[in-house]
């Protein structure tokens, strides 16, 4: 199996607390190594802040480091991207010497397992550009073009769709799926959030511990908000499934999702929702083309029912009001076969589903 695991974290670096809480947890995930989306030191990016910011709390995923917190990784496992606070000074001088980076260092790619991650410098101080005409975006696209691993991740500072603080950045908003891309992770709004828009999922993730950031008026294919205390993503990557996860500073997992390749499908992800999990979401995963799959153990109760959830917020969700088997927006779809594990499938081609006592 080819695999990784890794943390993302963004507008993380201001010594303090928060900033410590969120590397402890990360670091409890033993990830293989973790890639920032910016803000790496704040407030001006100047070389003497940069060791607290930074060091002090990842020393052990970067090679070589330059500090004073620990003797620093063996090889190189901490990937950053630039933030505008990084370039606060009109300069990245101190960034530069402090990391050991890929290419030019602004902007870079490389390879881990089956993911191939491209690192934008989304800044208005990039001096090769930021709109989609620009050298950098041309260097993305062929970059892509010539990508031959399973997945490929697009990561920046500024978000092309935001519902917070900053808003979206209407010019990152390069035409990453027709270019190849899977995802793109970004930052600078202090919140986490989920879009789907036009066959690709975009993420916000600022709550590496900075501050956090009041929401505007939540964007149209927005799916997943949250904004009430600091934390990180998980990602996890084997073959053909990338499983992601927000995670909460305290441990709780409050967005989870599934992508997968290797199968047809119509959805982007499907989640299960019903009293086995309080009506949270389950992520469900493809065993086939257009075949969505999860287990749950039901009880005896005549209480037990469940429905499926595309985005995980309700906004297209199917039950059975017809109860033929075939999934609409009708009512809850009930377990009458009694206590048990079941096997549950879904075909988003026809809405049929099974329900198998195992």
């Amino acid at each position: 199996m080819n695999s990784t695991r890794f943390a993302v974290i963004g507008d993380y670096g201001w010594q303090g607390q928060d900033e410590a809480d969120v590397a402890a947890r990360v670091k409890s995930w033993s990830p293989d190594y973790v890639v920032t989306v910016g803000d790496n030191n704040y407030m001006d990016g100047f070389a003497a802040t940069m060791d607290i910011n930074i060091g002090q709390y990842y020393s052990a995923f970067i090679s070589p480091y330059k500090g004073t917190f620990g003797a620093g990784s063996a090889t190189n496992r901490f990937y950053p991207a630039l933030g505008n606070h990084d370039w606060n000074t009109g300069s990245i001088q101190p960034y530069l010497d402090y990391f050991t980076l890929p290419g030019n260092e602004r902007y870079y790619d490389f390879v881990q397992g089956p993911v191939h991650f491209f690192i934008l410098d989304s800044d208005e101080h990039e001096p090769d550009g930021v709109d989609a005409n620009s050298s950098q975006a041309q260097w993305l696209r062929n970059k892509l073009s010539t990508a031959t691993e399973t997945w490929k991740f697009v990561v920046m500072h500024h978000a092309p769709y935001s519902s917070g603080n900053h808003g979206s950045v209407p010019i990152m908003r390069w035409p990453f799926k027709e270019w190849g891309a899977d995802a793109v992770i970004a930052g600078h709004d202090h919140h986490y959030e989920r879009f789907y828009v036009n066959g690709m999922t975009y993420l916000v993730n600022g709550l590496g511990g900075r501050s956090l950031y009041t929401m505007n008026a939540t964007l149209p294919d927005s799916h997943f908000r949250y904004n009430s205390d600091f934390g990180a993503m998980l990602i996890e990557v084997a073959d053909n499934v990338a499983s992601f996860k927000f995670i909460q500073k305290t441990g709780t997992t409050l967005d989870a999702f599934t992508l997968s390749k290797g199968f047809q499908h119509n959805l982007p992800y499907v989640f299960f929702r019903g009293t086995p999990n309080s009506w949270g979401t389950t992520p469900m995963r493809l065993v086939g083309d257009n075949t969505w799959q999860v287990e749950a153990t039901f009880t005896a109760a005549a209480t037990e029912r469940f429905k499926f959830d595309v985005y995980g917020d309700w906004t297209q969700a199917y039950g059975d009001g017809n109860n033929d088997s075939v999934a609409d927006s009708g009512g809850d779809i009930p377990i009458i076969q009694g206590a048990g594990q079941y096997r549950i499938q879904f075909n988003d081609a026809t809405n049929r589903y099974s329900v198998l006592r195992l």
